[in-house]
């Protein structure tokens, strides 16, 4: 499309200096004709130049956003995936202990190191925006800490849902910040 411009502009200047004109006027001395046609013949040429720069410019800028959309995509599906993967051993987490079985412990240590995993993802963040990580930091930060105070209660079972309910908060805000970074809208 863009060289089908470029020649028809080629055209359109061909054509204007093909032209014959006959004006009689008195040349000043410091006009050239040589010159001037000179111009005239590369004028397309530098059109046609200028334009392909021009595209090759837009579409370089086109890839380097777009490329820096998928970084940010595949960050925050690894923020994401882990965040997913930490429910299911927050829920057998939640029972109480003295009713897990012994091989149960494991899953509850597992949850513990997939819950300091998101803690380290938040820090390692590169191409998603700051501005959107510092209130998921704190937010993290709050649940962590609450449900730190809340393990201290008499009843393990009422520690370990309002642990299970502070994460599940934040995995909801999390997804959210995402879907909105992204700009995907869900109706």
């Amino acid at each position: 499309m863009i060289l089908h411009a470029v020649s028809m502009v080629a055209f359109f200047v061909d054509q204007v200096q093909q032209a014959k004109c006959i004006v009689q006027c008195v040349q000043a001395a410091t006009q050239d004709p040589l010159l001037a046609r000179l111009l005239i013949a590369a004028l397309p040429s530098v059109l046609a130049l200028g334009v392909a720069w021009f595209a090759f410019w837009l579409n370089r800028r086109w890839d380097h956003n777009r490329w820096l959309l998928d970084q940010k995509k595949a960050e925050w599906r690894e923020l994401l995936d882990v965040a997913s993967d930490c429910q299911i051993p927050l829920h057998i987490a939640s029972t109480p202990t003295d009713k897990l079985a012994a091989g149960e412990h494991a899953i509850v240590t597992d949850a513990e190191l997939k819950l300091l995993k998101i803690d380290q993802l938040l820090d390692d963040r590169i191409f998603i925006d700051q501005s959107i990580l510092g209130p998921l930091r704190s937010k993290w930060r709050e649940a962590r800490e609450m449900a730190s105070d809340g393990s201290d209660s008499s009843s393990d079972e009422i520690a370990g849902g309002h642990t299970l309910l502070l994460h599940s908060i934040f995995i909801k805000a999390l997804r959210e910040a995402a879907n909105k970074d992204l700009e995907i809208e869900h109706g």
